[in-house]
């Protein structure tokens, strides 16, 4: 009959249930009454490389064109394969996001956050932010495999440069 629902009925404990509607007016959407276990992963039509899923007992993943984009563990640890970006929203690390864009929460003293450049294995540069509970200070911290200096900029002139000696240059007047 045209359009007309498909059914599986059966009891649960003596009573009548629906356990899976196929509506046919909607091309054959599938509505089941409780859960679905699957054993691996729901692929989509057409595009056998584009899926989510459980690799493993306690980890979710999704792939696009064939690779893992993004993995949840079982220790809530969530990996991403490319950028991250929020649009429109606030990001929190370490604490639920606040009425900044951007928040970054640690609840005991040391680095809070580091922003590194490695150009191979043991060469970097970076930058690094520190807080202090004993003496409510922050403390930001030029460093690398060579040494750092921080440079201050005014568009794309240098103001300000501390060098790893602490000497300090000023591009005019103090």
């Amino acid at each position: 009959t045209n359009d007309k629902d498909i059914k599986f009925n059966g009891f649960d404990n003596g009573s009548g249930i629906t356990a899976l509607t196929l509506d046919m007016s909607s091309g054959g959407t599938a509505t089941f009454n409780n859960e679905l276990y699957i054993p691996n992963y729901i692929y989509h039509v057409g595009d056998a490389n584009t899926y989510f899923g459980f690799s493993s007992d306690d980890t979710y993943v999704v792939s696009t064109s064939g690779t893992t984009a993004l993995t949840i563990d079982s220790s809530q640890d969530a990996t991403f394969a490319g950028d991250v970006q929020v649009d429109g929203g606030n990001l929190g690390v370490g604490t639920a996001p606040t009425s900044r864009n951007l928040s970054v929460y640690r609840s005991s003293a040391g680095s809070v956050a580091n922003f590194l450049h490695y150009t191979d294995g043991s060469n970097f540069s970076g930058f690094y932010i520190n807080v202090s509970q004993d003496d409510d200070e922050v403390i930001l911290n030029a460093s690398g495999s060579s040494g750092a200096a921080f440079i201050f900029q005014q568009g794309n002139s240098q103001s300000l440069k501390l060098d790893t000696s602490l000497n300090a240059t000023f591009a005019n007047n103090v």
